[in-house]
């Protein structure tokens, strides 16, 4: 019982961090194609 919560809030650490690192992920992306696609339009 006592290892319960402890367990839970690890999961939801971990599933934030997941989410976080996705979302950095996709703005990372979104950066690179940007940064592509003005290097595309200058030449």
């Amino acid at each position: 019982m006592i290892h319960e919560p402890t367990q839970s809030r690890r999961v939801l650490y971990f599933v934030s961090i997941t989410r976080t690192f996705e979302i950095h992920n996709k703005i990372g992306l979104i950066r690179q194609h940007d940064k592509v696609a003005s290097l595309t339009n200058t030449n």
